[in-house]
């Protein structure tokens, strides 16, 4: 029974992901080798290196699959990729917080971690404001005479709080912009 429960568990069609290295052969024969973009409407996308862009494989000429170098079902595979697709299209319906970029970017310079609290990962924006609010304080500690007196403490502390604040910014607004990017890409196909 475990090992019925493990296998269910490691089954590589069950956890299709992106960047799945995809090899199908086609019911003419041809062999398309890719790796998983994201699903489609009764297809799967893939990215193939050497090749511009990405490219579309409706599921209905799949004939045999490999994915990660093990053979699945061409069925199995394709429940899998509309499962995949279906799971998108609900999440679209009901996405995460996506304010716009800017502001996102805007808050996240006031304090490193807003523009994470406004796109709701709190845990990550908990331990940027810490150390940035630390920062901040021993800053503004030096500047008000109450610190240690010492410059390099100022500047160091000036830097790591624009470091956090940069690498904050960057990375809330690279969020906001996959997660708009992605409603955008589904809800154009499920329109189609």
């Amino acid at each position: 029974m475990i090992v019925w429960a493990w296998l269910f568990i490691c089954n590589p069609a069950q956890a299709i992901d992106l960047n799945d290295h995809v090899r199908l052969t086609l019911d003419g024969g041809e062999v398309v080798e890719g790796y998983f973009l994201r699903p489609g409407a009764d297809e799967v996308v893939l990215t193939r290196p050497g090749a511009n862009g990405t490219s579309r494989i409706p599921l209905a000429i799949v004939d045999s699959v490999k994915l990660n170098g093990e053979p699945v079902a061409a069925e199995t595979f394709s429940e899998s990729v509309n499962t995949e697709w279906k799971e998108w299209v609900s999440w679209a319906a009901d996405p995460p917080p996506h304010p716009a970029p800017l502001s996102v970017g805007m808050v996240s310079v006031v304090v490193a971690g807003s523009g994470h609290l406004l796109l709701g990962d709190s845990k990550q924006a908990l331990s940027m404001a810490v150390v940035d609010v630390g920062c901040m304080t021993m800053a503004g500690l030096e500047i008000a005479g109450r610190g240690t007196g010492r410059v390099d403490v100022l500047m160091g502390s000036l830097a790591m709080s624009a470091l956090f604040k940069a690498y904050a910014a960057s990375q809330s607004v690279r969020m906001t912009k996959r997660v708009r990017t992605r409603i955008q890409e589904v809800r154009g196909e499920s329109e189609q």
